[in-house]
């Protein structure tokens, strides 16, 4: 069986690099294309988006979960992928033509073709695949080399008049590119199985109960920008899409864990192993919660420096809107864990799906009530109020079922510590002025103050995380490296 901890590290090394890559390209885009540019990329994508997400239906779960059962068996699992993929290539067959005919037909032209490539992309995207046989060094590698190819491509042609239009064209060509070469790596793993029309007609119920939570989620991470494009401005929107990047960037390593753990905790509860995967669960939330923590309090503390002195003059209206934002992060963290790391495995499909409803009903109400009067400040709230209910639902969904109580006491002291760098790193900032030395200042200061005083607690309480499953990892690492040495 594929280890977690390598999967985990190979994850980790992908979304590092894609935490590290926005951080260089944000101020570059942010000047070259200004807000309005911003907002018109913000916008054109999102719309596109609805088209892929009809397309892929509730595949990338479902398809995950469904490989990661049937992996021992290479006949059943193949028959099984040709069949889910037969229903996404027939949905993404007309998903295509009906953006055709919408970016053919759109008041933003060239750049709403230029779309063309991300939306095809739907058709052979397979990454559930090889997540589901939790092979990540396959997708992994092959992300990194594209996306760095693309992060220097970026440089070279998005500049000029035309640098919307470039930027939205690299980054749906790009897209397409990255699914494709994912292909030739099916041939060793799969046979050919032909799929009959009962056999895809199956697959339809299940995805379309994933569906419905893939729809919910997008209108609280995508909608608010095509609600902010119509009902405000698209300067606006380019304000929310540029603090929404900066305060999602750190959660893509809260993500990773997810996307490791999901097929890992399938198989473990299809082969009947659930205490082990309730271990990896505490461990899960430990993490994810501490982590989540330490950038919420961080990136608050850095707004009022980071958004005029990282975006450029004239995104000082970012500064609000990322502390709004921030305050969701500790509450994604928990219910990503509880749903990437126990309903969906557990097929509890029917709390996960009311649980996103619910967010998307406070989103939409909160946006249609926020974003005429606050613009991306409503939008905000909205995002941040639904992140909220999704959490609460969830957290009642599993009552009894999970030591909750126990894992937020566990996590507590990390609201201590990261309070306790917020005003360290304000103060900071207030004393040193708006200046690139400043904001590096007030990353280095917080990331050392927050890892000594959490170093500080779990060594001084004994905090069963820190001896089981950290010390022994630094001490492994430390081990290998002198070895090598």
């Amino acid at each position: 069986m594929p280890s977690v901890k390598k999967n985990f590290i190979y994850n980790i090394a992908y979304q590092v690099l894609l935490l590290l890559l926005p951080l260089i390209t944000a101020p570059y885009l942010s000047r070259v294309v200004g807000p309005s540019g911003l907002g018109t990329y913000s916008f054109t994508y999102s719309v596109s988006y609805y088209f892929v997400l009809f397309a892929m239906l509730g595949i990338n779960n479902y398809g995950n979960r469904l490989i990661a059962r049937l992996r021992s068996d290479k006949t059943k699992m193949s028959k099984s992928f040709w069949e889910v993929w037969t229903l996404q290539a027939l949905l993404g067959l007309i998903a295509v033509f009906f953006y055709l005919l919408y970016s053919l037909n759109s008041s933003f032209g060239s750049i709403a073709f230029s779309w063309i490539f991300y939306v095809i992309s739907s058709i052979f995207d397979i990454n559930w695949f090889f997540f589901g046989l939790e092979e990540f060094k396959v997708t992994v590698g092959r992300n990194f080399l594209i996306k760095l190819f693309t992060f220097v491509l970026m440089f070279i042609v998005v500049r000029g008049e035309h640098a919307v239009f470039a930027y939205c064209m690299l980054i749906s060509g790009s897209t397409l590119v990255s699914v494709l070469i994912l292909w030739p790596f099916l041939r060793a793993r799969i046979i050919w199985v032909r799929p009959t029309i009962r056999g895809v007609t199956t697959h339809i119920v299940p995805n379309l109960v994933l569906f419905v939570p893939v729809v919910a989620v997008s209108l609280y991470t995508v909608l608010d920008k095509v609600m902010l494009g119509h009902m405000s401005t698209l300067e606006q929107t380019g304000f929310f899409e540029n603090s929404l990047k900066v305060s999602q960037m750190p959660f893509t390593l809260v993500t990773a864990l997810g996307t490791v753990m999901l097929p890992r905790m399938s198989n473990l509860i299809a082969s009947g192993r659930e205490g082990e995967g309730r271990r990896y669960l505490g461990v899960s939330m430990w993490l994810a919660l501490g982590l989540s923590l330490a950038f919420s309090f961080g990136i608050a503390g850095v707004a009022p420096v980071l958004a005029p002195v990282y975006f450029g003059p004239g995104y000082q209206a970012c500064v609000p809107v990322l502390c709004v934002l921030v305050l969701n992060m500790p509450f994604m963290a928990w219910a990503n864990v509880l749903r990437t790391q126990y309903l969906i495995p557990k097929g509890m499909d029917r709390a996960y799906v009311l649980s996103v409803v619910v967010g998307a009903a406070v989103n939409v109400a909160a946006n249609v009530a926020l974003i005429p009067r606050l613009g991306a400040l409503g939008a905000a709230w909205g995002t941040t109020l639904a992140e909220v209910a999704v959490c609460v639902v969830q957290v009642v969904e599993v009552r009894g079922m999970l030591p909750q109580r126990r894992w937020l006491g566990e996590n507590l002291p990390f609201v201590a510590v990261g309070a306790a760098m917020f005003v360290a790193v304000r103060w900071l900032g207030s004393l040193m002025g708006l200046r690139v030395a400043t904001l590096a200042a007030q990353v280095l200061v917080g990331g050392m103050l927050f890892a000594l005083l959490s170093w500080a607690w779990l060594a001084a309480s004994g905090n069963r995380y820190w001896l089981d499953f950290v010390l022994p990892m630094l001490k492994g690492t430390v081990s290998r490296f002198r070895r090598k040495a």
